[in-house]
């Protein structure tokens, strides 16, 4: 329980860090770090399984405060950038669906044939589930495309414009 504490409060710790993560690098990179932090992770669980070093199991569930906070509530983000107004709840409620619903059933399914396939041999779970994170990143960096940064400028310049256009207009006589 105290180790689970832990990973919350560093969790609460990192969200503090996706705004400037969001500003600086986008939401791309930004998810890409996300699951860059998962791939780590399955990485330090896998050596921690090889090497019976628990320590590494306590670093393993730090690590997942990036990999929510980046990944998960970038996401999050994104969707509420690129959701027109009129849906952006159930654009949301959706995504979530998605992930913590039929994603973590999905996960939980195929895990239980991962694990009942190799006789609970966690270190060669670990490596399969290393090896299906560096997809899932691959699959990220090469596929995401995001087009809320070139909507942002859009309205920004549209925003200059209609401010430049008021300035330079004669002022009203009534």
């Amino acid at each position: 329980t105290v180790t689970m504490n832990w990973g919350q409060a560093v969790e609460m710790g990192l969200l503090l860090l996706v705004p400037i993560a969001l500003k600086r690098f986008g939401v791309k990179w930004t998810m890409v770090m996300g699951l860059v932090a998962l791939v780590v992770r399955y990485l330090v669980f896998w050596g921690g399984f090889a090497s019976g070093q628990v320590s590494l199991y306590y670093a393993a569930i730090l690590i997942h405060g990036v990999i929510f906070g980046f990944f998960f509530v970038g996401g999050q983000i994104y969707i509420d950038k690129k959701a027109p107004e009129a849906i952006r709840g159930q654009a949301q409620g959706f995504i979530f669906l998605v992930t913590f619903g039929a994603g973590l059933l999905v996960g939980t399914q195929l895990f239980g044939y991962i694990r009942e396939a190799t006789g609970d041999n966690w270190s060669l779970i670990m490596q399969i589930a290393t090896g299906m994170s560096v997809i899932c990143a691959l699959g990220m960096f090469l596929l995401f495309k995001d087009d809320t940064k070139a909507k942002e400028e859009t309205v920004g310049e549209a925003k200059a414009e209609v401010e430049e256009a008021l300035e330079e207009s004669p002022e009203p006589t009534v």
